[in-house]
């Protein structure tokens, strides 16, 4: 590859083994916006007030970071693979996809007229462990403290920081992964909400 293009320092992985790692930063990509829109806006289902707008930038920020940092920790962890423009080309693709295309969608998706709409009231199960229910009022602190961390990996990615070279980066990424597993595993209400105006 040419000097300006992204490198890997081991350009051979197994493939059906990066397949997997996908599918778990897929699924981060979803869980950590749902368990965080359930936390900040209960079963309240639409963008239609400021409250929900900035509730939902949050969301894709948060779903945005947690994939862009976890494919590229997870390559270099269990492949030896590092690429380096990988975590922040994935982080501006995904939430300038998720501001351009999908909040536009769920204003639209959600409207009075429409019938996801009516999903706003809807029961939802509670989902998480009940052992951990005490710290659901710290819910939006966790969030906040990821989104926080997560961010802070981001920036160090921009700069060509390579977080897995010393002591302090590898604790940042204990504690992220750590604080990241609290956010999914915190209970989420259950009981049915109005939707906030």
């Amino acid at each position: 590859m040419g000097s300006h293009g992204p490198r890997f320092h081991h350009d051979e992985f197994d493939f059906g083994n990066t397949v997997i790692l996908g599918f778990f930063a897929n699924f981060l990509a979803a869980y950590l916006p749902y368990k965080l829109w359930r936390a900040a806006a209960g079963n309240t289902l639409n963008a239609h007030s400021t409250k929900h707008l900035l509730i939902y930038i949050w969301a894709a920020l948060l779903s945005s970071l947690a994939t862009g940092a976890f494919l590229s920790y997870g390559l270099e962890i269990f492949f030896g693979s590092w690429y380096e423009t990988l975590g922040h080309g994935i982080f501006y693709n995904n939430f300038l996809f998720s501001l351009m295309f999908g909040l536009p969608s769920f204003i639209v998706l959600t409207s009075d007229g429409s019938h996801l709409g009516k999903l706003a009231t809807a029961y939802h199960p509670r989902c998480g462990l009940r052992v951990l229910e005490g710290l659901q009022p710290f819910a939006l602190k966790l969030y906040a403290l990821e989104t926080f961390l997560l961010s802070v990996i981001m920036l160090g990615f921009h700069y060509g920081i390579h977080w897995n070279s010393g002591i302090p980066g590898r604790v940042l990424w204990l504690v992220t992964f750590a604080v990241m597993v609290l956010c999914c595993l915190i209970p989420t209400p259950s009981e049915s909400q109005r939707p906030i105006s």
